[in-house]
């Protein structure tokens, strides 16, 4: 309940609000469920539910600040390190994790390449495994040099990153209408 009012409350101007526009209210039933009451019908509940983050209301209403800098949450992965000074966000495994998806590596480290270009060419240059928001036309320079997959990325989560510390947001060089399939992040 607290992880979704705090994703919708405008006073927070959270980004990953713009994901669930679809989303009414969600009330709690019992311990263990919800109800959630849409707005209108939509095709992609399922796959938005997870961009909201379930985070301890404690921790969160303790210290917001603290919080924002090194969050709390139920997932696979702890971060170590919130890239504030290096620009790698490092994670190590949760190993009491429950959930249907445990991490499988010990570590894991996120580089944050700002600009396109060099983000392009990290995959190519095999600094990097995958990237995620790929200019529309690099994704050819990107096929041509190796197997390339389009999965659903972090782009949201990093320009988070990228504000909270007051760098400039990257210009979208995606022009509008371009299928969502071909916005989201390319694997190599």
């Amino acid at each position: 309940m607290f992880s979704f009012e705090r994703v919708q409350d405008p006073a927070n101007a959270s980004l990953y609000a713009q994901f669930i526009p679809f989303i009414d209210s969600v009330e709690k039933k019992d311990d263990t469920t919800v109800t959630i009451t849409l707005a209108h019908p939509t095709a992609v509940l399922a796959e938005r539910l997870s961009t909201v983050k379930i985070v301890p209301k404690a921790a969160v209403e303790a210290d917001p600040d603290a919080f924002d800098s090194n969050p709390v949450g139920s997932g696979p992965w702890t971060m170590t390190d919130n890239s504030a000074a290096s620009k790698i966000v490092e994670f190590e495994r949760f190993d009491d994790y429950t959930g249907p998806m445990p991490a499988k590596a010990k570590t894991m480290s996120w580089q944050v390449i700002p600009d396109p270009s060099t983000r392009t060419n990290a995959p190519q240059s095999q600094t990097v495994q995958a990237i995620d928001s790929v200019p529309y036309l690099s994704i050819d320079q990107l096929k041509a040099s190796g197997e390339v997959e389009s999965v659903g990325g972090f782009g949201p989560l990093l320009r988070d990153v990228q504000q909270q510390r007051g760098q400039p947001l990257p210009r979208r060089e995606e022009p509008p209408g371009l299928p969502l399939r071909d916005r989201h992040g390319q694997g190599h």
